[in-house]
């Protein structure tokens, strides 16, 4: 949550979204981007992606993204939904936060203010 909280508060601080809206568009990078998924899938044993989840996120998500979600982690060998939803906050962190891929900095700061 805290992680999703920041990356809402960095990419788009104006927009009303937040932490839900974050969550939707990196999983619709996640099912639609191999790269990004295996980068997900190196995350899932990450320290960030194994803290205690003691915050409640209740998200709707398009049965479309879901159903590209679960295609893509048998693709690339994420066996449940839970590590799907556990490694990519933990990659988004990486990637934006700490600066790694700019391209996704600006994909998920564009979707943020269309939404706002």
């Amino acid at each position: 949550m805290d992680v999703l909280s920041l990356l809402a508060d960095r990419t788009a601080p104006r927009a009303r979204s937040g932490a839900a809206a974050v969550l939707r568009v990196l999983l619709h990078e996640f099912g639609n981007d191999p790269a990004f998924a295996r980068r997900v899938k190196d995350h899932v044993d990450d320290p960030l992606a194994q803290g205690p989840a003691d915050h409640d996120l209740s998200v709707r998500v398009p049965s479309h993204i879901m159903i590209a979600v679960d295609d893509m982690a048998e693709r690339v060998g994420i066996g449940t939904r839970s590590e799907v939803f556990r490694g990519v906050p933990a990659t988004a962190k990486e990637e934006v936060l700490d600066g790694g891929d700019a391209g996704l900095t600006e994909r998920v700061a564009r979707a943020l203010a269309a939404v706002a």
